[in-house]
């Protein structure tokens, strides 16, 4: 994603203003269901998810799917969270088209804190990123690119991007494979602790079964 240092500033903030445009009916952190739905499934637009693009390969859906970071973390979402899945075509007016985004959003107490923008048919690239970005900043404070190693804990293992609203960090964002993950950072930390607090708790389940076999498997050593 390298192509933006070969752009003028100018024609850089006039794509991504084009792309900002072009990508409005994305689904945003802090809005409702209602709302996100009111935008993501007029006709032509998107649509509930249902399956990949007819055109992609057995691997290329399994990567798709292998890549999703959500799956991993469902066990560990506080009580409450729904989840839905859209597809949101990248050709205007066709809807079936092969290129598009899968857009997962989880929703708690009816708004939106966790949304993953999967690209599909072509790669994620720097344009879309800032795009989406900046349709979640809800304000006038900018995104802050975090430097790698500065990133505290998150239950995604890090973050690249941070936005701070009344002095406290609001939301962050990850790029991973071909996904743009973007949280609210009050329900990544609640994942984060209790992921933490189950883990400690299968570690010490594993101690004690280890303990209590001890006897047996050392036997007539």
């Amino acid at each position: 994603m390298g192509v933006m240092r070969f752009l003028t500033p100018r024609f850089s903030v006039l794509l991504i203003a084009a792309l900002t445009t072009a990508l409005a009916a994305q689904a945003r952190i802090g809005e409702t269901q209602g709302q996100i739905e009111g935008r993501m499934l007029r006709e032509g637009v998107g649509k509930a998810f249902s399956s990949w693009p007819k055109n992609m390969t057995p691997r290329d859906r399994e990567r798709a799917e292998r890549s999703n970071p959500l799956p991993a973390l469902q066990p560990y979402f506080p009580e409450g969270t729904r989840e839905a899945a859209y597809w949101k075509t990248a050709v205007r007016q066709r809807i079936n088209a092969e290129e598009g985004w899968r857009v997962q959003v989880c929703y708690f107490r009816g708004v939106s804190v966790l949304e993953t923008y999967q690209r599909v048919g072509v790669a994620l690239n720097d344009f879309e990123v800032k795009a989406i970005l900046n349709l979640n900043r809800g304000g006038d404070q900018p995104w802050v690119k975090v430097e790698k190693g500065a990133a505290g804990e998150s239950s995604f293992g890090g973050y690249g991007y941070e936005l701070v609203r009344d002095g406290a960090p609001w939301l962050r964002a990850k790029v991973q494979d071909n996904i743009l993950i973007i949280f609210n950072v009050k329900f990544d930390q609640a994942v984060f602790e209790k992921r933490k607090v189950e883990t400690e708790k299968e570690r010490e389940e594993r101690q004690r079964t280890q303990q209590e076999k001890l006897p047996e498997s050392v036997e007539g050593l």
